[in-house]
């Protein structure tokens, strides 16, 4: 979940510029430390689904 959190820092640089060195850290810090403490919590209220065509090989390792 910290690689996800730290993904979200470049597009928000690049849309402010001018704040993002301390506001996106200040935030990422925040977000950091939260999840550090347990205090974070993700969820999803979707399924993903994945159709593939009859015989095609299906991968056994789990992606994020």
């Amino acid at each position: 979940m910290a690689a996800r959190l730290g993904a979200g820092r470049r597009p928000a640089a690049a849309r402010r510029p001018d704040t993002a060195g301390s506001v996106a850290d200040d935030y990422l810090t925040r977000r950091l430390d939260a999840l550090a403490a347990g205090d974070l919590r993700v969820t999803v209220h979707h399924s993903d689904l994945l159709a593939l065509p009859p015989g095609a090989a299906r991968s056994t390792e789990a992606t994020s």
